[in-house]
């Protein structure tokens, strides 16, 4: 079965030490005490489902099943991945082909919009998804760096699908490749989030420059000095992925705007303690 990978242009350490390293932060952190957050400061914090879900049995990402598992378990967001398929439609899919998840070898970009939901009905399309939870989640669309050969079309095809939304508060397009977020100048820079992965210090330099107001990335490249910077400059942080109640509680403390989290149900079971 295929694996997950990071972006190849951001990757700067070999998966296996960046999994380490995560795993020993999400231990750190589970074992430092926090103070429960109070009903109001955690009504300052959007919580998104990551994919909908991620990593949960029975439930595949970026479905509906993800996303309702979202809705139920409190999330206000949910965090999806578009691509394209061979007839210029847009799925939600994290990765360029089937394997990992669906256990199918094709790639999404080389079927057509039918028969890619002959082989996964499952898969929904952008503008099925809007339709159905529009009201209910806000959308953070993560923009995948392949097949955006015919932008300007592509773009136009994409905002005709939010045409009902309204940036920031329905949504907001996010991204690793920070060329590719730029180019949306339909969007306005308080609506875009740049991802940091093994960049801070690029990612930090672009938003300076006014080219998005908001950054994001794991927790553990949200340090301090990425901190400091965001409050200097009033940029707001998207968080992923708390794995434990008291990391959790250390975030909405610490007033990050949203957070990503894998499991909702988790984090929904996380904060009823505080109740």
């Amino acid at each position: 079965m295929a694996k997950e990978t990071a972006p190849a242009d951001t990757v700067k350490f070999p998966p296996a030490i960046t999994n380490g390293i995560i795993k020993c932060t999400d231990l750190a952190h589970s074992l430092w005490p926090q103070r429960k957050p109070s009903k109001e400061t955690l009504q300052q914090t959007c919580l998104v489902g990551h994919r909908g879900c991620k990593e949960v049995a029975g439930i595949q990402e970026n479905t509906f099943a993800a996303f309702d598992y979202a809705v139920t378990n409190g999330m206000q967001g949910v965090e999806i991945d578009i691509r394209w398929t061979a007839d210029q439609q847009i799925v939600l899919a994290h990765d360029a082909d089937l394997l990992r998840v669906y256990g199918q070898p094709e790639d999404i970009i080389q079927l057509t919009l039918k028969e890619l939901q002959q082989r996964c009905p499952e898969i929904p399309t952008l503008s099925e998804t809007i339709q159905r939870y529009r009201g209910k989640l806000r959308f953070f669309i993560e923009l995948k760096k392949d097949n955006w050969d015919q932008f300007e079309q592509q773009q136009a095809f994409l905002m005709n699908c939010l045409a009902e939304l309204e940036p920031s508060k329905d949504y907001y397009l996010l991204s690793f490749d920070l060329g590719l977020l730029q180019r949306f100048n339909t969007v306005p820079e308080s609506s875009r989030i740049a991802l940091i992965h093994s960049n801070p210090a690029v990612v930090r330099q672009y938003v300076s420059e006014g080219k998005a107001k908001n950054l994001g990335g794991h927790i553990l490249l949200i340090n301090r000095a990425c901190r400091e910077f965001c409050e200097q400059n009033n940029v707001g942080i998207a968080l992923g992925f708390p794995a434990s109640a008291n990391s959790l509680y250390r975030e909405i403390n610490r007033g990050t705007q949203f957070i990503l989290v894998d499991d909702p149900q988790k984090a929904a079971k996380w904060l009823n303690a505080c109740s």
